[in-house]
């Protein structure tokens, strides 16, 4: 009876070890989102504060947006003929000229997200680029977002903004 018992022990084990890293991987895997999904991209903007979609001079989509405070445009690039875009860029930017092009290379030195520089009105910008060309999980969507919250918020805060 012993020896029935371990081997009804090792069975389980066994079934264990085959059924979990394949229910694991279920469990882990999840709907990739590009940047040809605009409507989608919206929605997870949507999660962070407003945004609305809409599109730029050239008929690129864009959205339009808010992190609490702060505004942003997300730039959708490397577009064929209005779509099927493969890039997006975040944006920021203060009107205001009181910050200098040494307090910009300073964010730059010493902050690994976001690029920031001084727009042609001499205003303080901040932008982060992504590739979503083959997708990312909606998990890692969201959380750019909230990286790109962190940066708004940051840049704002060290610049009295």
């Amino acid at each position: 009876m012993g020896n029935r018992i371990l081997r009804l022990n090792a069975s389980l084990v066994l079934a264990a070890g085959l059924v979990s890293p394949v229910a694991l991987r279920a469990a882990q895997a999840e709907e990739l989102i590009d940047a040809t999904e605009q409507m989608r991209v919206l929605a997870v903007a949507q999660r962070h504060g407003d945004a609305v979609l809409t599109t730029d001079g050239p008929g690129d989509p864009l959205i339009e947006g808010s992190l609490g405070d702060w505004d942003y445009v997300l730039y959708f690039y490397d577009c064929t003929e209005n779509r099927d875009c493969s890039t997006v860029m975040f944006q920021a930017a203060w009107e205001t000229d009181e910050v200098t092009v040494a307090k910009m290379a300073e964010w730059n030195r010493k902050e690994q997200f976001g690029k920031a520089f001084l727009d042609e009105d001499e205003h303080p910008t901040v932008e982060i680029n992504v590739n979503l060309h083959g997708g990312v999980s909606l998990t890692n969507l969201d959380d750019t977002f909230d990286w790109w919250r962190v940066v708004v918020e940051t840049f704002a805060e060290r610049h009295d903004f």
